[in-house]
């Protein structure tokens, strides 16, 4: 509080420095409570996965998006934005496939040259 009514860089630094150890402080605090309440509750599933909602869990379970900026052009019609979301999710793994380098190698020069039946091994690869 004092480095916000009196802004100095001494002031400052304390404040850094007060705030990193109570950081630090809280998020010990916080793991050895959640490890706690774990072996407290080893053998209750639902009280396990309660608390793992807990954990993940957001403060606002309703929000709605209102709008989506989509190269640089926002959406707000919602019927859009579903579209375009399903688009993007319909789409992300080709997308990837296209981006990816191709190689020269096959996957054969990835395998090491010791295996003991090379036949069997190719009929497998082509059967599949």
């Amino acid at each position: 509080m004092k480095f916000i009514k009196n802004p100095t860089s001494e002031n400052k630094s304390k404040f850094t420095c007060n705030r990193n150890k109570f950081k630090l402080i809280r998020i010990k605090a916080e793991k050895l409570y959640y490890e706690s309440e774990f072996l407290k509750y080893n053998h209750d599933l639902k009280k396990t996965w309660q608390i793992i909602k807990n954990l993940i869990s957001t403060k606002d379970k309703n929000s709605i998006i209102s709008n989506l900026c989509i190269n640089g052009q926002t959406i707000s019609d919602t019927n859009v934005m579903s579209e375009k979301f399903n688009n993007y999710f319909a789409n992300v793994a080709q997308d990837l496939v296209d981006k990816m380098p191709t190689s020269k190698n096959t996957i054969f020069s990835y395998i090491m040259h010791h295996y003991r039946h090379p036949l069997l091994f190719t009929q497998l690869l082509l059967l599949s």
